[in-house]
């Protein structure tokens, strides 16, 4: 039952439910024996519609903000941003709506399970009822046929009988369609955020230009038993075994075109999509176990010890925060991650959203949008190491989305060239900074880094998997506009230095003269992603002819930075100045960007620094959101510090609590799911988990590749492969009682590599296909 996740009961909640997804259709399965639920998601739909609100006067705002800052008047500088420079929110990912199947069965007692085979990515619900039948449903989402599929099938002749309709939060009917049923409905000109608490947060336009995106879902069946509609609903009976195939797509039709006037035929796409598959239903789950095998069957880790594989999983993760010694829970938290990233995210699809592709809510928490300040970047964290660089298209493609709709807020808000992303963003590229006239809102909305961070996971790439047709069309002209971005908006401080100022640490504050304020000068996470922006264009510009100018221009900048500085106390700073933090466990962490997913902290190289960040985390404790402990996972896999990692670990793998998030939302931890807790659900820490363990087996780094750097204690042995790691190299490992004893390294592409193995270093030098091997 390796990679399985399994219940005795059905879900009673949404984050107990069960994720499937093909990157742009999302489901979750409830698994009822009574009446199932099945909700449904697909990547495009969003409120909204394309548009800029333009703010002429930002700019002067954003001047006199610079000055009042100069002169540590920040609660009047906050106040001119708040109302002259922070503009409309973002719009909010929406449910499609749910398929219900009503089959009015009770469960004979011990007889039901549900589960999710990660390898197969197939959710099964096994039951009998009373008089002895047995019930069984397979559900899929499949990537080659695009399309929700089930099979259900009865152990008797003829006892299969149960009826289907599908239902939507959003405007809409469901209606017969030749021999199913189709859903057409709208999602909403504008979705405020949840947390404005708007009794009427949805707004509906008759304006064509503003219309929400409309959509179709169509369901249809195949039996041996009859079918019929009735009032909306399919319906079957005396069968033996049917499937059921859902298609669905919308008319939007690119980021920066109205849905409403652009034609997209999206009812004749969804029936186009059922025609293709009626006559080949029998092969989909064939296709799609196939198909989805080549990427699972890519990466794994396996530890010795014991496995409660026989233990449901919500009984598992209870019995592990317990105490019980479970190892083979770390392998699931690091396959669940895969599978989620397999699932979510591929080529051609939207990027994954603060909850991937799956959301419940018209109002969902932070709107379920872009959150770019470091939610949207962990999304992706382990797509490279993990051995999945192709699920980061939707990344780079909507990264080239933005640096459009980025320039014209540059050129409006900063008189610069290249472009900008603030914090938030969705389906319709947003990039100027949220919140206009919310009191607050600063510390979180007024940083425009986010352009610079999500430009450096192209270099990533690029390391991961050198390609020189990727450097030149695609990862170098957006890094070096996200750049030429920093580079107009850098001032001199009058030490010698060049800032971006003001600047905030994201959504954190401290305390002065009894205030809670966010901004201030500069801060260290600020210069941090400069520095990172500037020397990855920089190396890269080395491969670009033409490009001597520029990188004289990044060098001298490079130089002008100011440096890291370590505190009183021994902390990195992070802020420009010793200040009383308001909340010293807070969940960002982001002046240690540096350290991860940056490399410009490490033990060997900076050992100082490296110890300040370990003192900041310390200070901060091991408290934090889901999210936040997926990050330190990361930070204290980078100190080498594996045995700290395993403790994140365990505390990220306990039991959320169920409650609203509005009152219940600083504990983290894991659904019955295993889906990530902030508490609400965020999907990134899931994404945190999983990259976290890859760097403790390996680690890239700019002088080499670092072996087992952070084997914990208790992972005294076990094994990896299809590790990825700088240079095009896949790494598999074998580790006994805490020893390497056999590494095997592979070249996607010519490579020469240091490896630095416990004990000793060793150069490599590898033509694309070769492989070295050594056992110890």
């Amino acid at each position: 039952m390796s990679g399985m996740l399994w219940y005795r009961r059905p879900a009673r909640q949404w984050v107990e439910a069960l994720p499937l997804g093909n990157g742009r259709i999302g489901a979750m399965v409830f698994g009822s024996a009574d009446q199932e639920r099945i909700a449904l998601n697909e990547d495009t739909l969003w409120s909204g519609a394309p548009g800029r609100e333009s703010r002429p006067e930002a700019f002067g705002a954003l001047n006199r903000a610079r000055a009042l800052v100069e002169e540590g008047k920040m609660v009047e500088a906050e106040a001119v941003l708040t109302h002259d420079f922070l503009s409309r929110y973002s719009e909010a990912y929406m449910p499609l709506g749910d398929l219900r199947l009503n089959f009015g069965h009770e469960i004979a007692p011990d007889t039901y399970r549900r589960a999710l085979d990660l390898a197969r990515a197939e959710c099964t619900v096994e039951y009998e009822t009373p008089d002895g039948t047995r019930f069984t449903r397979e559900i899929i989402v499949s990537a080659p046929d695009q399309a929700l599929i089930l099979r259900l099938r009865a152990s008797k002749k003829g006892a299969l009988s149960f009826s289907a309709a599908l239902e939507t939060q959003l405007r809409g009917e469901t209606r017969a369609l030749g021999n199913g049923i189709c859903l057409m409905a709208q999602c909403p000109s504008h979705a405020k955020p949840q947390y404005l608490r708007d009794p009427n947060p949805l707004e509906w336009s008759s304006v064509p230009e503003k219309m929400g995106v409309r959509y179709c879902a169509l369901l249809n069946a195949q039996t041996d038993g009859t079918i019929a509609n009735e009032g909306g609903a399919l319906r079957v009976a005396n069968a033996t075994e049917a499937v059921l195939a859902l298609t669905c797509r919308s008319n939007f039709a690119g980021w920066n075109a109205a849905p409403e006037t652009a034609g997209v035929p999206y009812l004749e796409n969804a029936a186009a999509d059922w025609e293709a598959l009626r006559g080949k239903l029998d092969g989909a789950f064939e296709r799609h176990i196939q198909e989805h095998s080549a990427w699972w069957t890519r990466c794994g880790i396996r530890l010795d010890g014991e496995s409660h594989e026989e233990l449901p999983t919500d009984e598992r993760l209870r019995a592990h925060a317990a105490g019980q010694e479970d190892a083979g829970l770390f392998e699931l938290l690091f396959d669940y991650g895969r599978y989620l990233m397999i699932a979510g995210s591929r080529p051609g699809t939207q990027p994954t959203n603060l909850q991937g592709i799956w959301n419940e809510s018209v109002i969902p928490p932070w709107s379920s949008n872009y959150t770019t300040n470091i939610n949207t970047e962990m999304n992706y964290w382990p797509v490279l190491s993990a051995n999945l660089a192709e699920m980061q298209e939707p990344l780079n493609r909507f990264l080239g989305e933005l640096r459009v709709s980025g320039a014209e807020t540059a050129r409006e808000y900063y008189h610069a060239r290249g472009f900008v992303c603030h914090h938030n963003t969705d389906l319709w590229r947003l990039t100027v900074p949220v919140g206009r006239d919310r009191e607050g809102m600063v510390p979180c909305a007024f940083w425009p880094m986010a352009s610079g961070w999500l430009a450096t996971h192209l270099y990533e790439q690029w390391k991961y998997a050198p390609d020189e047709q990727f450097l030149r069309e695609t990862a170098y002209p957006i890094l070096k506009d996200a750049a030429r971005f920093y580079l107009d908006c850098l001032t001199e401080d009058g030490r010698g230095h060049r800032i971006m100022s003001p600047s905030t640490s994201p959504e954190n504050w401290y305390l002065l003269n009894g205030a809670t304020l966010g901004l201030v000068r500069t801060t260290t996470m600020t210069t941090a992603i400069l520095r990172e922006v500037f020397s990855d264009c920089l190396e890269m510009s080395a491969q670009v002819p033409g490009e001597a100018e520029f990188a004289r221009e990044l060098t001298q900048a490079l130089a002008d930075l100011p440096p890291y500085e370590i505190d009183s106390e021994g902390r990195l700073m992070e802020w420009p100045e010793e200040l009383c933090e308001k909340e010293i466990t807070h969940r960002h962490v982001s002046h240690l960007f540096g350290l991860y997913p940056a490399r410009q902290i490490t033990p060997e190289d900076t050992p100082e620094l490296a110890n300040a960040c370990r003192k900041s985390l310390e200070k901060r404790t091991d408290i934090g959101t889901g999210w936040s402990m997926g990050w330190k996972i990361c930070l204290w896999a980078r100190l080498e510090d594996g045995d700290h990692a395993l403790k994140l670990i365990d505390r990220q793998l306990t039991p959320a609590g169920m409650d609203d998030f509005e009152t219940h939302h600083t504990g983290g931890g894991t659904y019955p799911n295993m889906m990530d807790a902030h508490p609400p659900f965020q999907i990134d820490g899931n994404f945190g988990a999983c990259a976290g363990i890859a760097e403790m087996l390996v680690q890239s780094r700019k002088d080499g590749i670092r072996i087992l750097p952070a084997l914990p204690e208790r992972w005294r042995s076990g094994s990896a492969h299809g590790l990825r790691a700088y240079g095009g190299l896949t790494i598999d490992l074998e580790w006994t009682n805490g020893r390497l004893t056999a590494i095997a390294v592979s070249a996607q592409t010519d490579a020469d590599a240091r490896l630095y193995l416990p004990g000793e270093a060793i150069d490599l030098t590898l033509r694309a296909g070769e492989r070295f091997a050594r056992q110890f």
